[in-house]
């Protein structure tokens, strides 16, 4: 059997460093993030349908972002994919829900991912890439889909799933709030769920006799001692330990807020906190985490006045240097293994940055592939090639199974918030071939 390779170069040596500044600009567009500082909020069109607006953090500004044929449908949830910076959508098809993905700038687009049963109440991303789809009512689950879209696989059931969240940016585990139910009458609970194989690392803790019952939103808060926020149907917020059990602790919310005043609640990085309003109170708010355990929550209004009835938000970090890894590794013992450098972060002016594999075939050849997008490309052994050929490396495992390549980083304002993903390569004999897992390099200051 003949392979035909996708990229010609792949049996031919590369240069001892990938020079990232002409790598980068191949791409320029296609490979910026979405402005500093800002959350993405979907609401329900007071007609019907989905409208998507762009608020400000810092300014408090509310710029309308483009519209697809798809926002005939209403909006369930958002979440940012930190591994490519485009957006998750759940959209109202009924008795399903419908996923897309989304990017809103430079260039719109839009694709489908899949379908799930039910109405989607949270979407999460996984240690994997892949998608986690939190559904509500009496057949609420936790299922999984395929970060290239295809059939959902069931992670768990959890009637009346309310919300979840994660302390990860890619999540191996999420909190799960699963509302009350009032025919027949059903507490609430509260429960750490193992997202690889779908047991309960804690819980579901029972709340018993807690009101509100219903849980629209659970965050995780950065403290040293294990605490969450949970935000209710009523507008109200409480304070909880799902390693303790036992009952929340309301928190006083400075400004109160109305019955279904909170949309969505979510915790971010560097100790920050925001609220979406819902339909009876149509503003974002931010609050400082950190002051969350002392009982009081101060709202600061962001930008009030909203479009529509907000539903979601996924906030949008300003561009950070960091490596994140994901993806399965595959073939023989399946254990190759991509990672940066030792010490080493994707910073402008970082002209030591680089990739290296580790738990490789020792003494064997082994190709660094870097590219601004994704690609599913299928060897004859079944595994995939993750990352668009964009440019290639060779080198040889030393005796060890370890490789790495320098990818110098310079010090070009042009690079600020540019993505790019790497995968490593084997072959083992004439046809198998091994790749590892993948990494998702963002570069920041």
């Amino acid at each position: 059997m003949r392979l035909v390779m996708p990229f010609p170069s792949l049996r031919r040596p590369a240069p001892r460093r990938v020079s990232l500044l002409a790598f980068c600009l191949a791409l320029p567009l296609a490979a910026q993030s979405l402005p500093y500082d800002a959350a993405i909020v979907v609401a329900t069109a007071p007609g019907g349908g989905t409208v998507a607006v762009e608020v400000d953090l810092q300014a408090g500004g509310v710029t309308t972002l483009p519209a697809f044929s798809t926002d005939a449908f209403d909006p369930l949830a958002i979440a940012a994919d930190p591994i490519d910076g485009s957006f998750l959508l759940a959209l109202d098809r009924g008795s399903s829900s419908q996923i897309m993905r989304r990017r809103f700038r430079p260039n719109p687009f839009e694709v489908l991912l899949g379908s799930v049963p039910g109405h989607v109440v949270e979407l999460l991303v996984d240690r994997f890439g892949d998608v986690l789809v939190v559904t509500d009512g009496s057949g609420g689950a936790v299922h999984r889909l395929p970060r290239s879209g295809g059939s959902p696989t069931l992670v768990r059931l959890a009637p009346h799933a309310g919300a979840a969240g994660c302390r990860q940016q890619l999540a191996w585990h999420a909190l799960v709030g699963i509302s009350g139910t009032t025919t027949p009458a059903g507490d609430p609970k509260v429960g750490d769920l193992d997202l690889d194989d779908g047991s309960w690392i804690l819980g579901p803790n029972v709340l018993h006799g807690f009101t509100p019952r219903g849980i629209v939103g659970i965050a995780d808060l950065p403290t040293a001692a294990s605490r969450q926020l949970l935000a209710h149907d009523d507008g109200s917020i409480s304070i909880y330990d799902v390693s303790a059990g036992g009952n929340p602790v309301p928190a006083t919310v400075v400004p109160a807020l109305p019955v279904g005043g909170i949309a969505a609640m979510k915790t971010l990085p560097l100790a920050a906190g925001l609220v979406l309003g819902g339909a009876t109170n149509p503003a974002l708010y931010s609050f400082d985490p950190l002051q969350a355990p002392f009982g009081t929550i101060q709202l600061t209004t962001i930008a009030n006045g909203l479009p529509g009835a907000p539903v979601d938000y996924a906030a949008v970090p300003p561009p950070s240097p960091h490596t994140l890894t994901f993806d399965r590794p595959c073939g023989a013992a399946a254990e190759l293994r991509i990672a940066a450098v030792s010490g080493q972060s994707p910073q402008l002016g970082n002209a030591t940055y680089g990739l290296r594999l580790h738990q490789g075939l020792p003494g064997q050849l082994a190709w660094l592939v870097l590219g601004f997008g994704e690609t599913m490309f299928p060897f004859p052994n079944g595994c995939r090639l993750h990352v668009a050929a964009d440019a290639l490396t060779l080198r040889t495992a030393d005796g060890g199974g370890a490789a790495a390549v320098t990818i110098p980083i310079p010090s070009n304002p042009v690079l600020l918030g540019v993505r790019f993903l790497g995968q490593w390569l084997q072959v083992d004999g004439p046809l198998p071939f091994l790749v590892s897992d993948s990494a998702a390099i963002e570069i920041g200051l």
